[in-house]
């Protein structure tokens, strides 16, 4: 029985058996971040100040490890979130993040563009920017949809990106690398 409720949630809609784990709640996604950051985390120096938006548990709890870090949580409505605020209008000072982490939240904004350009403003010079987004399969060789509106079949987002990703976080001042994991 217990089984069943988990292989039932573990689908969460994706058609996979075991996408989500029981135990911390992570998705794919998560697991991989996790150990992309462990990496990024270890070459920050200590009072080093980490930005997470819209933290998920499982990235949260890795993060806060380090606890020489001053490590921030902001999100419009996440009530566990110690900073109440807007992607697109943050209230923090120019230059104040050797490194933020933004999975899946870009896709949610009717307009990108403004969160990207928040978030490179935020970003310390010579800091980093993780941000995850949804892609197409083929990403490179797809432009980016956008569906014009909030779409149902795809979890509420705005867009799926494609292979104009790059440009559009240039466009707002960073340099992009894209990274598979």
């Amino acid at each position: 029985l217990r089984g069943a409720r988990f292989l039932n949630f573990a689908g969460h809609g994706y058609g996979y058996v075991d996408y989500v784990c029981p135990r911390c709640g992570s998705h794919p996604r998560h697991r991989g971040l996790f150990l992309f950051l462990r990496d990024i985390v270890a070459r920050l120096r200590p009072g080093d100040a980490v930005l997470h938006l819209a933290p998920e548990p499982a990235i949260a709890n890795a993060l806060r490890e380090r606890t020489d870090l001053r490590y921030v949580t902001a999100d419009l409505a996440m009530r566990s979130a110690a900073v109440r605020a807007d992607v697109t209008a943050m209230p923090f000072r120019a230059d104040a993040f050797s490194l933020l982490v933004v999975s899946h939240v870009l896709e949610h904004l009717p307009r990108d563009g403004p969160a990207l350009a928040e978030i490179a403003r935020v970003t310390a010079s010579g800091g980093h920017a993780l941000i995850l987004v949804p892609t197409w399969p083929n990403w490179q060789e797809r432009p980016t949809r956008e569906f014009g509106a909030p779409d149902p079949q795809w979890d509420d987002h705005w867009r799926i990106y494609g292979s104009d990703l790059p440009e559009r976080i240039a466009a707002a001042g960073l340099l992009c690398t894209p990274v598979r994991f």
